[in-house]
């Protein structure tokens, strides 16, 4: 079920860069991407630190997993203002 919401989200997201800007979509797509890997590079990074400094462990995965919540909210609301 997973995978086949992300091949239907990848559909779109793969082809914004030939709309956006045909000539470099190229370009486009490997600064999207590498804003992609960086997220991935400190996630886990984050989230041990939280791990490591918070008392209680069920209070420090609830802060782990509110974190890309509310960053999707606040890609959702700035997406809805532009």
């Amino acid at each position: 079920l997973a995978l086949g919401g992300l091949g239907l989200a990848r559909g779109g997201f793969a082809v914004n860069h030939m709309d956006i800007a045909p000539r470099w979509a190229g370009v486009i797509m490997g600064f999207s991407n590498g804003a992609g890997s960086v997220a991935g590079m400190i996630g886990p990074r984050l989230s041990g630190w939280i791990l490591d400094h918070t008392e209680s462990s069920t209070l420090a995965w609830e802060h782990i997993f509110y974190m890309p919540g509310i960053i999707c909210v606040c890609g959702a609301l700035l997406f809805e203002l532009f």
